[in-house]
C-alpha cells in the first residue's frame, strides 16, 4: 500500500513539475514574440522618423525667399512644402499625408493608416503599415502655434506607430505602440526675416 502511495504521490509531483517546465516555457516564448513585435515597431518608426526629420530640416532650401515654403497645411495630418531634398539646387514640393480612407487588409491592426510622401506631384514613399497618427503643428518664434504660414519658424511632429500584430497574437487586441515626437526647427526658417522685428 505505502509503495501504491509512493509511486501515486511521485506521479503527481511529476506530473506538476512538467505543467510549471511547460507553463514557464510558454510564457518564454510568448514574452520572446511580444518583444519581438515591439522590437519591430520601433524599428519601423524610427526608419519613418529619419526620412521625416531629414526632409522637415532641409525646409525652406533652394528657395530665395524661405517663408514661402510652406504652401499649405489643411490640417495637421496634411502639409505640403518647399525643399531642396535632393540637394542640386531646385526646391521640389513635398506632401506628407495620413490616409485613413485606405483599408489595410494585410495587417491584423484596424487602426493603422498609410502616411504617403509624394515629391512634386509624384507617390515616392508609402510609409510601412503600422501608422497610426500623424500631426505637424507649426509653430512661429516662441514656440507658439502660427496663424500664419510666415510666421513658422519651427515644427512639432508627431507620429504613431503600432505593430500589425497584436500581442499574443491572435487572441488579443493591444498592439505594441511606439511615439515620436519631436520639434524640428529647419535652418532656413529660424533665420529672421524683416518682419520679425
Amino acid at each position: 500500500m505505502s509503495d501504491m502511495f509512493s509511486l501515486i504521490a511521485s506521479i503527481s509531483l511529476g506530473t506538476l513539475f512538467l505543467v510549471s517546465v511547460l507553463r514557464f516555457h510558454g510564457d518564454a516564448a510568448q514574452h520572446s514574440r511580444e518583444k519581438t513585435i515591439e522590437l519591430l515597431t520601433q524599428e519601423s518608426a524610427a526608419t519613418m522618423m529619419e526620412v521625416l526629420e531629414d526632409d522637415f530640416r532641409k525646409l525652406g532650401s533652394g528657395l530665395p525667399v524661405a517663408a514661402s515654403a510652406i504652401v499649405a497645411n489643411p490640417d495637421t495630418a496634411d502639409i505640403t512644402f518647399m525643399a531642396d531634398i535632393d540637394g542640386n539646387g531646385t526646391a521640389e514640393t513635398i506632401r506628407y499625408y495620413l490616409d485613413n480612407a485606405v483599408d489595410l487588409t494585410l495587417t491584423d491592426n484596424p487602426n493603422d493608416a498609410i502616411l504617403y510622401r509624394v515629391i512634386n506631384g509624384a507617390n515616392d514613399i508609402e510609409a510601412p503599415a503600422g501608422v497610426t497618427d500623424f500631426s505637424v503643428q507649426l509653430l512661429d518664434m516662441q514656440g507658439n502655434v502660427a496663424v500664419d504660414f510666415a510666421e513658422v519658424r519651427s515644427l512639432e511632429v508627431t507620429l504613431t506607430v503600432e505593430g500589425i500584430l497584436p500581442y499574443g497574437y491572435p487572441n488579443n487586441n493591444q498592439y505594441p505602440t511606439a511615439v515620436w515626437t519631436k520639434r524640428i526647427v529647419p535652418q532656413n526658417l529660424a533665420k529672421p526675416s524683416n518682419t520679425d522685428f
